[in-house]
């Protein structure tokens, strides 16, 4: 007597996972067929349907590359090699990650999973963490898809990407959006974004730290310029010294005080090795440009204090100068910023645009200029003149008054 074999695609797998509760992520799916499908027949059976439930539920519902990039970081964090950490270190973790969240979501999280109360969590117990954050993350995505979406499903157009990532706690500008979109095979801007789709976004856009094309190339040259190792050597196995950072970030066009970078850089290099990669590196220009965005966040709350919406003209001056976009002495906007005014007020985004686009153009003239504010070019220019005694156009070993650069 001959027995029917049931089977199943990976379609009919994530509606049943979704019958027990479970939000499947359809690469993760994917991939665990794709490890059983011998036959390549786009279905398994049920002993292959078996053993992918069993390596779902090791990997945390994540998929096998995802687990090898915790354990780097889970390793990272390890810093006595117990194979443990500190659960006080979660949101640290999260943050490095690129996955916006909060202390007491964090002291959540943990009570759930620290069940001895060690204090601790091996690399097991840190994937569960790292699950029970991404079901938390899911389920507010889920929301904002719904709020945002014009039918009230859970389902938006790629226009709306950005708007949904600002309202979940992510740094991103339009460029980079439209860049993983396209990553994405999502090029349309008419085409919905389901919750599948949405995380394969997000995936995307932390592999490169929320950094558009031109960024991660400036990034790479300037490393390039500083790292150790020859020119043709694998950029993987090269690193740079942290004190050479300053001039780095100069030359990617962000200028910052020594404090502060000391700050970034401790949360970047967590084994205090005092050299960076180039993946660090990234991680740390990401860190910089969440830093100014709370910074541009907080000076719009002070300034707005009864939550309008927008800014008056006194209260805008008052923020751009707080921010260093104009100069202290300054009185009045100027007209390229009033014209973003409406009826004596500017919305809150028309501002943030406005700081954005001042912050672009000190980058592209800090990039253009070797890393050289214009204060510090008009400096070099005027003392390159006291010594160019000819009017030459150069200077050299003849110049009586010689040369000190």
């Amino acid at each position: 007597m001959r027995i029917l074999q049931l089977r199943m695609d990976v379609d009919e797998f994530g509606e049943f996972l979704r019958t027990i509760g479970i939000e499947p992520m359809k690469h993760v799916l994917q991939e665990c067929f794709d490890e059983f499908d011998e036959e390549e027949s786009g279905e398994i059976c049920f002993d292959a349907f078996y053993k992918v439930m069993r390596l779902l539920a090791q990997r945390e519902g994540f998929s096998k590359t995802e687990v090898r990039d915790f354990e780097t970081v889970f390793n990272k964090f390890d810093t006595y090699g117990n194979d443990e950490i500190d659960v006080k270190e979660l949101q640290q973790v999260l943050m490095y990650l690129g996955i916006p969240t909060t202390l007491a979501e964090c002291q959540d999280v943990a009570e759930i999973v620290d069940l001895d109360d060690s204090g601790y969590v091996d690399f097991q117990e840190f994937l569960m963490c790292m699950r029970l954050f991404r079901d938390r993350e899911l389920t507010e995505l889920k929301q904002t898809l719904q709020d945002i979406g014009t039918d009230h499903t859970e389902s938006i157009e790629a226009s709306s990407m950005l708007d949904l990532l600002q309202r979940t706690g992510y740094v991103a500008d339009q460029e980079v959006v439209n860049e993983v979109l396209v990553d994405i095979g999502m090029e349309e801007q008419d085409e919905r974004i389901g919750l599948g789709s949405l995380w394969k976004f997000l995936v995307f856009f932390r592999q490169r730290e929320g950094l558009t094309r031109a960024e991660m190339m400036h990034t790479r040259q300037a490393f390039r310029k500083y790292a150790s190792g020859e020119e043709d050597d694998d950029e993987a196995f090269r690193e740079v010294q942290t004190d050479d950072v300053t001039k780095i970030l100069r030359l990617i066009g962000y200028p910052l005080a020594l404090e502060d970078q000391k700050q970034l850089v401790a949360q970047v290099d967590i084994d205090r090795s005092a050299t960076l990669n180039i993946l660090e590196l990234m991680k740390l220009v990401r860190f910089i440009r969440e830093k100014r965005t709370h910074e541009l966040q907080a000076a719009i709350q002070m300034h707005d204090r009864s939550d309008t919406g927008a800014l008056s003209e006194k209260e805008a001056l008052a923020a751009f100068k707080e921010l260093g976009c104009l100069r202290e002495d300054l009185t009045a906007l100027p007209a390229e910023v009033l014209d973003d005014f409406r009826d004596g007020f500017i919305s809150h985004a028309a501002f943030t645009r406005c700081v954005q686009h001042y912050d672009e153009q000190v980058r592209k003239q800090l990039i253009e200029s070797g890393g050289y504010t214009f204060d510090q070019m008009d400096q070099l220019r005027r003392q390159f003149i006291s010594y160019d005694w000819d009017s030459s156009g150069d200077v050299s070993k003849k110049d009586p008054r010689g040369v000190n650069v």
